[in-house]
């Protein structure tokens, strides 16, 4: 879980980069995931990337199953961009 949670923050994290964003944008993150347990690892891994200085409201839900026998955590976010 530990790896999957940091690669799933890393990967939103070099979204919001690629689209000319910082993690201040980011407004809300939804995480899922299937053990009620893992939460400490995931929070861990949402603030490495996103919890210095504006950590962005978060909602997080314990699923039955996510996309493949293999997933164990999936992460979506909403971001907006000042013009």
């Amino acid at each position: 879980i530990e790896a999957q949670a940091d690669q799933a923050f890393k990967n939103l994290y070099a979204v919001v980069k690629a689209a000319g964003m910082g993690a201040e944008n980011v407004l809300k993150i939804t995480m899922f995931y299937l053990k009620r347990e893992d939460i400490g690892t995931i929070i861990a891994a949402r603030d490495k990337y996103f919890g210095e200085g504006f950590r962005p409201n978060s909602t997080a839900l314990v699923v039955a199953s996510l996309a493949g026998p293999q997933i164990l955590v999936e992460v979506e976010a909403i971001a907006a961009k000042v013009r």
